[in-house]
């Protein structure tokens, strides 16, 4: 299995910080529930059971995640446009379309641009 992307909401950005930081809360929140387990954890849909990710605990309590295959069937196509949208820098999103048509960018899903397309940043 590969690594995958997913989303989160409302997470907080903290300069020269090395790691992102989830908060177990919102992904309960956002109809999970959370496994700790002595050497790792899981991430499981409440209501199917269907494994979203797992983590591996490593030094300082940290954990690491990976997204199953499974969990990334979870992001909806406009998640992937924002998330791309901001990892290339804002770029407007006939641009972005572009760029994924013509395989540009290594590993690039197909971008469509989004119903509501209005960043906050932009």
């Amino acid at each position: 299995m590969g690594k995958w992307n997913l989303n989160s909401k409302e997470v907080l950005f903290i300069i020269d910080l090395r790691h992102n930081l989830l908060s177990v809360s919102q992904i309960c929140d956002r109809g999970n529930d959370v496994i700790f387990k002595r050497n790792g954890c899981e991430i499981r849909r409440s209501k199917s059971g269907c494994l979203v990710a797992t983590g591996i605990r490593i030094a300082n309590n940290l954990y690491t995640l990976t997204i199953t295959s499974e969990g990334s069937y979870l992001l909806r196509q406009e998640d992937t446009s924002w998330l791309w949208h901001n990892r290339l820098g804002h770029i407007n999103f006939k641009n972005l379309e572009k760029i994924s048509t013509k395989e540009v960018v290594k590993d690039m899903p197909r971008i469509l641009k989004p119903s509501n397309n209005i960043c906050s940043s932009c």
